[in-house]
């Protein structure tokens, strides 16, 4: 199995962005918003729902770009962070940009 970082630099298209792909299974982790994708609500320091987006291409939709930098990972246990992930899943986890 292998492990990806993708990493979204803070710019003037936005705050900035990070997600991993482990093995076949995609993690990132955003705030939610009534519209879909709007980030126009978005609220510094404030609890938001969260959004899980399952694909690479979404993250680059939303971030109108490609990724800045990929990281390969190695030595990593993909099976513990894949279980934890489902956990933030199933506990509906809040967003919240401190």
């Amino acid at each position: 199995m292998s492990v990806t970082v993708y990493i979204w630099k803070n710019d003037q298209r936005g705050v900035g962005h990070s997600s991993m792909k482990v093995g076949t299974e995609y993690i990132s982790f955003c705030p939610a918003s009534r519209g879909g994708a709007g980030i126009k609500d978005f609220k510094v320091k404030a609890e938001h729902d969260a959004k899980y987006l399952e694909f690479y291409r979404l993250d680059c939709l939303l971030e109108k770009r490609k990724a800045d930098v990929t990281i390969p990972l190695s030595g990593i246990n993909e099976k513990v962070v894949i279980e934890k992930w489902k956990i933030i899943q199933m506990n509906n986890v809040k967003y919240n940009m401190i």
